[in-house]
C-alpha cells in the first residue's frame, strides 16, 4: 500500500458553499498500559515489544451540510485508537484470553474461546464497530449541542498486523481493482440491505414514524385511486411480494425508497 496517497477533491459541483466530502490519512500507534506503572517507566519497559503501528485511510461523504463529515474526519482515527489500546493485551496473544487481564477463572476458559472461533483479528473489527459508534455519538452529541442536522457516510480502511481492515457506514463502498476482475471490499448500506431492519424497528416502534411515513414497501407510491385496491406490498418479515388492501393511511410517504444501489 502507497503510504502517500492522493485523494482528489472537489466542491460537491457547486451545489453548497462548503465542501461535503472529507478525507482522512494517518499513522495509528498503539501500546499496552500496564496497571501500576508509571508513565516513564512503562515506556521503557514496553516500547520496544509493545508498539504497533498501523495505517489509516479514510474518506466520509458529507449530506446536508459538512459539519458531520469534519467532525468524523478529525475524530474517528481517535476512537480507533483509543479502542485498539483498550484491547491490546488480547491482540498481542496467538488466541485472546477470556479475561483481558489473563486470568483463568475455570481451566477450560480456553476451549470456550477456541470453540467459538475468536481470533485477534475478531478483537479488531470489534474495535473498529465500537470506534464507529462512538464517533456517531459524538457527531450526533455535536449536532444537537449546535442545533444543527445533517451527517456522513464513513469509509475507513486500516492496515494493522499485516492485514487489511474495511470498516463503513452509509453507501461509500471499498473495491479491491485485481487484474482480471474487481472485488467489494465493504457492505452496502442500500434500501435493499437495510429494508427489513429498519421496517422492523418501524413495527415495533411506530412512534418514530411521526405520522409521515408508512412502513409497507410497494412498487411505486400511492395515489388516492389505489385506495380499497390490492396491490403489492412487502412489510419487514416478508423476502417475497403478498398483496395488501390499500388504506389511507398507505398514501403516506414510505419509509424505505429505492433500488439497486440508490
Amino acid at each position: 500500500l502507497t503510504w502517500r496517497i492522493c485523494t482528489p477533491r472537489v466542491i460537491n459541483a457547486e451545489k453548497s458553499e462548503f465542501n461535503e466530502d472529507q478525507a482522512a490519512c494517518c499513522q495509528i500507534s498503539i501500546r499496552r498500559r500496564e496497571p501500576g506503572l508509571e508513565e516513564d517507566e512503562e515506556w521503557l519497559i514496553l516500547c520496544s515489544t509493545q508498539f504497533l503501528t498501523g495505517y489509516y485511510w479514510a474518506l466520509f461523504d458529507g449530506h446536508g451540510g459538512p459539519e458531520a463529515a469534519i467532525i468524523a474526519s478529525n475524530y474517528l482515527h481517535y476512537c480507533i485508537k483509543q479502542k485498539l489500546e483498550e484491547v491490546v493485551g488480547g491482540i498481542t496473544e496467538a488466541r485472546p484470553p477470556m479475561h483481558l487481564s489473563g486470568r483463568c477463572v475455570c481451566n477450560s476458559d480456553p476451549q470456550f474461546v477456541e470453540e467459538k472461533h475468536i481470533h485477534t483479528e475478531d478483537l479488531v473489527v470489534g474495535a473498529l464497530e465500537n470506534a464507529f459508534q462512538e464517533c456517531d455519538e459524538v457527531i450526533g452529541q455535536e449536532m444537537e449541542a449546535t442545533n444543527q442536522t445533517g451527517g456522513c457516510t464513513a469509509l475507513a480502511a486500516l492496515y494493522f498486523q499485516g492485514k487489511l481492515y474495511v470498516a463503513n457506514a452509509g453507501d461509500s463502498r471499498a473495491i479491491l481493482v485485481l487484474k482480471d476482475n474487481v472485488v467489494p471490499m465493504s457492505c452496502e448500506f442500500t434500501p435493499e440491505t437495510e429494508r427489513q431492519r429498519i421496517q422492523h424497528l418501524a413495527f415495533l416502534f411506530p412512534k418514530l414514524l411521526d405520522g409521515e411515513f408508512t412502513r409497507f414497501e410497494f412498487p411505486r407510491r400511492l395515489k388516492g385511486d389505489d385506495v380499497g385496491q390490492k396491490v403489492l406490498y412487502r412489510d419487514y418479515f416478508m423476502e417475497g411480494w403478498g398483496y395488501k388492501t390499500v388504506e389511507k393511511a398507505d398514501l403516506k410517504y414510505p419509509l424505505v425508497h429505492g433500488h439497486g444501489k440508490q
